[in-house]
């Protein structure tokens, strides 16, 4: 089995650990399975970078997928601020993979303020002391989602794009539970939107950094033997 298959394995090994062991009521085992699918999408983004020698995007999103994954422990097993604040600088480096594009993206800015505001508006009074460490890391989550739909047009683009929108979503379902608005399946939604748009700025980060084809230019052929 090479690299590649093995982190594939690992990664799903750890989302169905963590799975079974939150059904079967073993927090400690869920906590220690939460983190391997996106710290196998680091991996394999790592050696796909290393392979091909590709551009910055695919480093810049795999140093979130650590951090994000260094969050996922921290949410369950730690200081909850703690593991907001690991989300933050995974998000921080995200936004840092989105701007090789200086398109200002205009109508994504104010779809993602206006999403960002109406949701922490409405949450705001329930979040208690949590009110200003939510709010801060809604303006980096709002900058991450914009900067991303701002890559829009670009190859691989679309797929970046819409893991950024899944993200948001899924931290949009979490921050209403932490104000203790649920619902049946809430936490399985949340997941897979969360692993759906971890994967999405993976493969987007892939495609962004592969090089882009000149047109009109024609692939060199193999010398006749």
């Amino acid at each position: 089995m090479n690299l590649f298959n093995s982190f594939v394995a690992l990664g799903v090994s750890g989302g169905l650990l963590h799975v079974f062991a939150e059904q079967l009521g073993v927090p400690n085992l869920a906590v220690v399975g939460k983190p391997f699918p996106v710290w196998m999408m680091a991996a394999i983004l790592l050696l796909h970078r290393r392979q091909r020698h590709s551009g910055r995007s695919s480093l810049w999103v795999a140093i979130g997928l650590l951090f994000s994954g260094l969050g996922d422990v921290l949410l369950d097993a730690g200081p909850f601020v703690a593991g907001m604040a690991a989300f933050a600088v995974a998000h921080i480096f995200y936004i840092i993979a989105a701007t090789d594009s200086r398109r200002l993206g205009a109508v994504g800015l104010v779809g993602c303020v206006a999403w960002g505001g109406a949701l922490y508006g409405f949450l705001a009074p329930n979040l208690g002391a949590l009110q200003v460490p939510v709010g801060l890391y809604t303006v980096v989550l709002v900058t991450m989602m914009w900067r991303a739909l701002a890559r829009y047009a670009a190859p691989g683009g679309r797929i970046f794009a819409m893991g950024a929108v899944l993200f948001g979503l899924s931290d949009s379902l979490i921050a209403l539970k932490i104000a203790e608005y649920t619902f049946d399946g809430q936490q399985a939604l949340i997941l897979l939107l969360y692993w759906g748009g971890q994967l999405g700025l993976a493969r987007g980060a892939w495609e962004l950094d592969q090089p882009a084809e000149v047109p009109g230019e024609v692939p060199d052929k193999p010398d006749a033997a």
